[in-house]
Formats: structure tokens, C-alpha cells, sequence
């Protein structure tokens, strides 16, 4: 384990940007649902089924969180 000194502000290391980056990537990419309502029924559909889809979570936000926290290691040495 690591410890890594973090900006106050820092939505890189947030693994909550990973997931939103995800739902945009998956459902609101290059796409026009009309309506907010639309919109809003996918994303909750995303959001359920991340449940049932919890290694690729798992893989998806460490793996990101994880390059940063290394190119962070590495330009500080």
C-alpha cells in the first residue's frame, strides 16, 4: 500500500468520475433522447445493472484510479 498526497479537489482520483464517465461512454454518447425523462430511464437503467456487473465496476475504477496514482508516483520521483 501506498500512500499518495491528493490535491483538496482532485475528481481524477474520484471513483465516482469513473462510473459517470462510464454511463456517459455506454448511454448519453453521441446520442439525442428528447427528452430529460428519456434520459433519465436510461441512466437509471445503467445504474441498476451495475449491480449484476460489479467485477467490471471493480476493474474499471481501480484500473483508472490506479494509472493516475502511478504516473502521479512516478513524475514525483
Amino acid at each position: 500500500m501506498r500512500l499518495v498526497a491528493l490535491p483538496a479537489y482532485s475528481p481524477d482520483f474520484n471513483p465516482d468520475e469513473a462510473i459517470w464517465d462510464w454511463a456517459r461512454e455506454e448511454v448519453t454518447a453521441n446520442t439525442c433522447f428528447g427528452t430529460a425523462v428519456k434520459v433519465r430511464e436510461q441512466m437509471d437503467r445503467f445504474f441498476a445493472a451495475l449491480a449484476e456487473r460489479t467485477a467490471e465496476v471493480k476493474q474499471r475504477c481501480r484500473k483508472e484510479l490506479q494509472a493516475q496514482a502511478d504516473a502521479l508516483m512516478v513524475a514525483a520521483s
